[in-house]
């Protein structure tokens, strides 16, 4: 997100909702480029306002998930819904307990989001 932008998990869920769907709004509209004309920005905003508020909405189902069934079950969810053609292979090396580094390989984020399923 553009930097100056935070968004509180400690609102009530409709306000972080919204500020998450505003920032996202907003991060669509400057990613596209466009000339600092204020009617275009703000067509542009009402055509992108409806996807931004379903991925604030899922956006605080995952955050929801992971505050009560822990990061992975959280993750797990989140992959099972959104992640297509993933597999996990070698979770026989994670250990059980104890400390665990663990690295991501590419530069991409579907790496952490597997390795948050497994651990």
């Amino acid at each position: 997100m553009t930097k100056g932008r935070v968004v509180h998990a400690y609102l009530p869920r409709k306000e972080y909702i919204e500020r998450i769907s505003y920032a996202a709004t907003q991060e669509a509209v400057e990613v596209l480029r466009l000339p600092e004309w204020p009617i275009l920005n703000c067509i542009v905003a009402n055509l992108v306002k409806n996807g931004t508020r379903q991925f604030g909405a899922i956006a605080d189902e995952y955050d929801q998930r992971i505050e009560q069934e822990g990061l992975a079950s959280g993750t797990q969810w989140f992959t099972r819904n959104f992640v297509t053609n993933l597999s996990i292979e070698g979770t026989e090396n994670v250990p059980k307990e104890g400390p665990l580094l663990a690295v991501a390989n590419h530069a991409g984020g579907i790496d952490v989001l597997a390795a948050m399923c497994v651990i």
